[in-house]
């Protein structure tokens, strides 16, 4: 029974997710059976606070807090429990963290807490980003000093907390201790509203400063010389960066040794066989590179199923496959020479006698936007701006499709091309640009007799072309992907090259995992990989890419937010686009999130961009919603650092808030004045 408490367990198969939708629950029967001794009540409470020390998801870890908190443990139980109470205070979930902290300042009032070693250990409470844990840890440090603990120097950490609210008890705390010296030492760290209150005035830190933006990081390919087999098998365990494996795969294709992997056949043979990670999608890009490996070596390898999304990289391995398997090796086209791009007389220079199919089409669509000179005639010409064919009516004249459409795509990535339209090649990705957005709406579903409530989110394409062929990837349209599906982990990368002209490309298949890691307690990998593709993509981005980044500034994990901070600070961004996408995801989002990933911008350096996100999106939203006060009085922040004052609209927005609700408190401070 024990072991329950240890392994977290995955997918549809963990206590959580048993207890969430069918019924009796775990939980009833764990409070039961401590309730008639048939289990030690001691012990069942231990363990679910052991459970909360482990590295399990908070979904599924949420599941041993609300056991603790049935069982309804006593002041003296909890007492004898402190030092594990302690402990919780550094765990990466926050609802964790609050719990403790809350029963930390409980044992206080009833005069059982250890005050000396809970001092110290309050630290990493103080800066959690739930403004109201570290508000509730500041008072507990307030209550231990009252009873005579020396707590100044710990609870000057509550004045680097981003929210002015917690400052501002950490402001009050330490003045009635007497400790005004510490606070006028960080003065200039805090926020304007607090620091305006001290009678200070709000510093220009670094957060109101013009940003400057680094721009799209240019990765390379590093050729392989002799280091073949350390970076193949470097691959077999990460596959996720697309270069590295653009790479190998330009090695392999032109292998005239294959004997030479040797050496990996017991590893490759090992990936393939264990399949991929749960939760990832079933052709997995590793199980192809293990596979390629054992066809080299004439070893008995399982077919890969390629997935929605990924067959037009997968029929590029099989071009590579057949090489191993003893077909004639190539020099590969697509090998990009300029960051992402192909340079276009790279690929005149390259381009032999019988390219490969897909080794062309990928190296046209990779086609650098810079140095084109139209020579000759047909679709490489055409690609890079040369005159359309005079015979081209119609799809039969142009030989072959598939290339056409890639030269167009390349010719221009974000226009309609009337060459494909009177060829018949129509739809998104052919003749006309790709339009991608998302749309939500509320929905519902039943289970375990009872009605669950949730925002159904899709990715929209409007003239999806679903019939498209493989060697057709800018026509591939993914359909609706729920925010449960397979991920594509390592694929992601790769997937984002095919076309480096237009990032919502690689965002129909993959901006499903932020948008879940906004809505969702589900821990999706892929959000983290999207986002730190997206902040690197060389390509346009549109309303899908916007919506993407919304959601990630309010992704539920800490790891995602920040990498949608950086992606948001990459390269400079259309407001009013981003203020829209934000208006569109709010369903799946928290305004408390928004305000917590938008104070990280400013902190980056993107403070303009933040105040004028917050002066676009404001008057989008209706006054009601739930947590807006956090949006508020970050605009009021920002507004303050940076001596900014409201734009007639959102003056007209704010003047309608009435009542004294804390929105509409700071509000009207803003009307005033700031």
């Amino acid at each position: 029974m024990w072991r329950l408490f240890e392994v977290e367990g995955g997918g549809e198969i963990s206590l959580a997710n048993h207890d969430k939708f069918e019924h009796p629950s775990w939980e009833g029967a764990f409070v039961g059976w401590a309730v008639d001794g048939t289990l030690p009540r001691e012990r069942v409470l231990r363990s679910c606070l052991a459970a909360l020390r482990r590295d399990f998801s908070a979904y599924r870890a949420g599941w041993y807090q609300r056991t603790y908190d049935a069982l309804a443990p006593t002041p003296e139980e909890q007492a004898a429990q402190q030092d594990d109470l302690r402990a919780l205070l550094r765990s990466p979930i926050t609802a964790t963290v609050t719990m403790a902290v809350r029963r930390l300042r409980a044992l206080g009032k009833a005069g059982l807490l250890d005050d000396a070693a809970t001092v110290p250990a309050l630290r990493p409470a103080l800066l959690s980003p739930v403004k109201g844990t570290a508000v509730e840890a500041v008072r507990l440090l307030d209550d231990a000093a009252r009873r005579g603990a020396d707590v100044t120097d710990v609870l000057a950490d509550a004045l680097d907390h981003p929210h002015a609210d917690v400052q501002r008890a950490a402001v009050r705390a330490l003045t009635r201790l007497g400790a005004t010296d510490v606070v006028v030492a960080r003065a200039a760290s805090l926020e304007p509203s607090v620091a305006a209150e001290l009678g200070a005035t709000p510093a220009a830190a670094a957060a109101g400063a013009p940003m400057a933006p680094a721009g799209p990081a240019t990765p390379r390919v590093a050729p392989v010389r002799d280091d073949l087999l350390e970076r193949l098998a470097a691959l077999l365990e990460v596959a996720r960066d697309a270069f590295e494996v653009e790479s190998v795969l330009a090695a392999l294709a032109g292998l005239t040794d294959p004997g030479v992997l040797a050496p990996l056949r017991k590893r490759a043979a090992t990936v393939l066989s264990r399949g991929p990670r749960e939760g990832v999608t079933y052709g997995w890009l590793r199980g192809y590179l293990a596979r390629l490996v054992l066809v080299a070596l004439r070893e008995p390898a399982d077919e890969v199923r390629a997935e929605p999304g990924t067959e037009f990289l997968a029929a590029r391995l099989a071009e590579v496959e057949a090489v191993l398997a003893g077909g004639e090796p190539f020099a590969m086209l697509a090998t990009p020479d300029d960051g992402w791009w192909v340079r276009p007389e790279t690929l005149l220079r390259r381009l032999p006698e019988r390219p490969r199919r897909y080794d062309l089409v990928a190296a046209v669509l990779r086609l650098a936007p810079d140095g084109r000179v139209p020579t000759g005639t047909g679709p490489l010409s055409y690609a890079v701006g040369g005159p359309p064919p005079r015979l081209a009516g119609t799809r039969a004249r142009f030989g072959d499709a598939a290339l056409w459409v890639a030269a167009a795509r390349a010719r221009g990535p974000l226009g309609e091309d009337p060459l494909l339209a009177r060829a018949g090649l129509t739809g998104a990705g052919r003749a006309l640009p790709l339009r991608a957005g998302v749309a939500t709406r509320p929905a519902s579903f039943e289970s375990g007799g009872r009605t669950h409530l949730y925002t159904k989110c899709a990715v929209t394409l409007a003239d999806a072309v679903p019939d498209a062929p493989a060697d057709q990837p800018t026509a591939w349209a993914p359909g609706e992907r729920i925010a449960w599906a397979d991920e594509y982990e390592d694929w992601v990368g790769w997937l984002a090259t095919t076309w480096p002209h237009d990032a919502e490309h690689f965002l129909l298949a993959c901006a499903p995992s932020v948008l879940a890691a906004a809505d969702s307690t589900m821990v999706r990998r892929d959000a983290a990989r999207v986002l730190d593709v997206l902040a690197a993509h060389p390509g346009r981005l549109g309303p899908l890419a916007y919506a993407t980044l919304a959601a990630g500034l309010a992704a539920k994990g800490t790891d995602q937010q920040v990498r949608a901070v950086d992606a948001v600070l990459a390269r400079p961004l259309d407001v009013p686009s981003l203020a829209a996408a934000m208006a569109v995801v709010l369903p799946l989002c928290t305004p408390a999130r928004w305000a917590r990933g938008l104070g990280e911008v400013a902190r980056g350096g993107g403070g303009p961009l933040a105040l004028a996100a917050l002066e676009a999106l404001l008057p989008r939203l209706d006054r009601d919603v739930r947590g807006l006060h956090a949006l508020v009085a970050t605009y009021r922040e920002e507004a303050l650092r940076q001596g900014a004052r409201p734009g007639a609209e959102l003056r007209a927005w704010l003047a309608g808030f009435g009542g004294t609700s804390r929105a509409a408190t700071t509000a009207r401070a803003i009307l005033e004045g700031c």
